[in-house]
C-alpha cells in the first residue's frame, strides 16, 4: 500500500497511487518506487514534503521536510526531535481506559488563572477551507479564557501555501506571547509569527542565511531570548539565532556554531544534532531515538552552542520512551512517556536520565493516531510555567448522537502541579475539539 505519510499527518487527502507517466500538478513532485516508467508513483507537495525512496519496510513516500525516512514507526517517516510516529504500546487498551482519576478544578481560586495560562495554536479543517485559531486556557480547569481567529500572513500561509495542511509545530515565546515558525516561501527563508493574545500574524524575511535553505530544527530559547535554528551542511549542521518578532519586515540571523555529524547514527550522538527538541541557555537538546531509522536507543543528548558546538555523549533512558522534554528547575527535566494506561509523566535529572521517576499517569490520554494505518501519528504539546506542567493530548470521549453512543478522540489538557503533586485532566470548556478536524500547530504556557 502506498502511504503519503506527510499528508496523513498534515490532514490532507493523500494522492492516489498511480502507474505510468507522472502527472503531478505544479508545486508538487513525482515520488516513484523505482526508475521503471511503469512503477507506482504519487505526488509530494513541494511546500511541506519531500520524496523518500523505497526501502526494506516501505514503498517510496512523501515525508514532512523536517523528518527523515525510517523503517520504524507507523508510516516510515520519523522526526528525530519528537517521536510523533513511534509506537505507543497497546493503543486499543489505552483507549479503553477511563479518564484519569485526577482532580477536576472548576472556576475557583484553585484554578482560573492562579496557575497561569496555556496557549494553543490549532488549525480547523472545514469542508471548503481551513482556519487557524489561538486558544488561551486555564491549565488546571480547561476553561477557555479567550479565543482568536488567526488573521494575516499565517492565515494565508495555512490556507493557501499549505493548502489547508497542519503546519510544522510553531515555537512559543512565553515572554512576548508569540508563536514562531520558519519556512521557505518563494525561495526565501521566512519567519512566521502569531500574536497569541490577538491572533494577528506577520511574516518577515530572514537575512544572513543561504537562500532557499530549509531548517532541520528550531526551538525558542527563553534564557537567550532568541529563536535557535539549524541547517544541514556537508559535514553536519550550522546553528543560527535570531531575535524575534522582527517588527521591521526582516530579521537578521547570526551564525553561532557548527557541529559535525560524525560517522553514523549508531556511533555518533551528534548525528541528528540539528533536529532540536528544546534549547536552554544556548544548549540545544535532542530527545528521541539515537538510531532514528531503526527506532532504537531512546535517550537524550545536547550541544553547547555557546562553546562552539561542543556535544555530549548519548544518555540512554531505560524503561521508558520519552515523548516530550521540558525544564522544571535548574537541573530537573519532566517528560511525557508512553505508558501501559496512557501517558505517564516522569521526572529526571539533566545530568543522568537513566532512571526517571514516575510522577503520575494520565490514564486514557494518548497522542494522535494514524487511523487505519495503526499506531501513533501526530504531535502533542507540552510546557512548564511556574509550578505547573501542562500538556495538550487526546482522550477518548463518548458522545450521544441520536440515542447512539459514539466514541471520538477529543483534545484535553493534562496538567500536573509540581509543588502540590496533584494531577488534572480536563476537557476544554466550552470548546469541544475533535482530532478528526482539529490539529495542534503549537503550544506554550505563561506563569501567573
Amino acid at each position: 500500500m502506498k502511504i503519503n505519510a506527510a499528508l496523513c499527518l498534515l490532514g490532507l487527502a493523500a494522492s492516489a497511487a498511480a502507474q505510468g507517466p507522472c502527472a503531478c500538478a505544479a508545486g508538487s513532485t513525482c515520488c516513484r518506487d523505482s526508475p521503471d516508467p511503469d512503477a507506482t508513483w504519487e505526488c509530494c507537495m513541494d511546500q511541506a514534503t519531500s520524496c523518500v525512496p523505497m526501502d526494506a519496510m516501505y514503498t517510496s513516500r512523501c515525508c514532512p521536510k523536517w523528518t527523515v525516512g525510517c523503517q520504524a514507526g507507523s508510516v516510515g517517516c520519523c522526526d528525530p526531535a519528537r517521536p510523533y510516529s513511534m509506537p505507543f504500546g497497546d493503543l486499543a487498551a489505552v483507549g479503553q481506559e477511563a479518564a484519569s482519576p485526577a482532580t477536576a478544578v472548576a472556576d475557583t481560586a484553585a484554578g482560573a488563572g492562579s496557575a497561569g495560562s496555556a496557549y494553543a495554536l490549532v488549525t480547523k479543517s472545514g469542508l471548503f477551507s481551513t482556519t487557524a485559531q489561538v486558544l488561551k486556557m486555564d491549565p488546571l480547569s480547561g476553561k477557555v479564557l479567550a479565543k482568536h481567529t488567526v488573521r494575516g500572513a499565517v492565515a494565508d500561509y495555512v490556507a493557501k501555501k499549505l493548502l489547508g495542511a497542519t503546519p510544522r509545530p510553531f515555537e512559543f515565546d512565553a515572554r512576548a506571547r508569540h508563536f514562531h515558525s520558519l519556512d521557505v516561501l518563494d525561495g526565501a527563508l521566512t519567519l512566521l509569527s502569531v500574536d497569541a493574545d490577538s491572533g494577528a500574524s506577520t511574516s518577515a524575511a530572514v537575512t544572513g542565511v543561504e537562500a532557499g535553505a530549509y531548517p532541520t530544527g528550531m526551538a525558542y530559547d527563553a534564557e537567550a531570548g532568541r529563536l535557535v535554528f539549524s541547517f544541514p551542511t556537508e559535514a553536519g549542521f550550522a546553528f543560527f539565532t535570531a531575535a524575534v518578532p522582527a517588527g521591521s519586515g526582516s530579521v537578521a540571523a547570526t551564525k553561532v556554531a557548527e557541529v559535525a555529524r560524525g560517522g553514523s547514527e549508531a556511533t555518533s550522538a551528534q548525528y541528528y544534532a540539528g533536529y532540536m527538541t528544546r534549547s536552554y541557555n544556548l544548549t540545544a537538546h535532542r530527545m528521541g531515538q539515537k538510531e532514528v531509522t531503526l527506532g532504537a536507543g531512546p535517550g537524550v543528548a545536547a550541544v553547547d552552542l555557546a562553546a562552539g558546538g561542543k556535544g555530549t555523549e548519548w544518555t540512554t533512558v531505560e524503561t521508558v520512551d520519552l515523548w516530550s522534554l521540558d525544564k522544571a528547575g535548574s537541573g530537573a527535566r519532566v517528560s511525557l512517556a508512553a505508558g501501559a494506561k496512557g501517558f505517564d509523566l516522569v521526572q529526571w535529572d539533566a545530568s543522568s536520565a537513566t532512571h526517571p521517576t514516575q510522577l503520575t499517569t494520565f490514564a486514557g490520554c494518548y497522542p494522535p493516531l494514524a487511523g487505519q494505518l495503526g499506531g501513533a501519528l501526530g504531535y502533542v504539546g507540552t510546557a512548564v510555567a511556574g509550578r505547573v506542567f501542562t500538556s495538550m493530548v487526546l482522550e477518548h470521549t463518548v458522545v450521544k448522537v441520536k440515542q447512539t453512543s459514539v466514541t471520538v478522540d477529543n483534545w484535553v489538557l493534562a496538567s500536573y502541579d509540581l509543588e502540590a503533586g496533584a494531577a488534572y485532566v480536563n476537557r476544554l470548556s466550552p470548546e469541544f475539539l475533535l482530532s478528526d478536524t482539529v490539529a495542534l500547530g503549537g503550544f506554550g504556557a505563561v506563569a501567573a
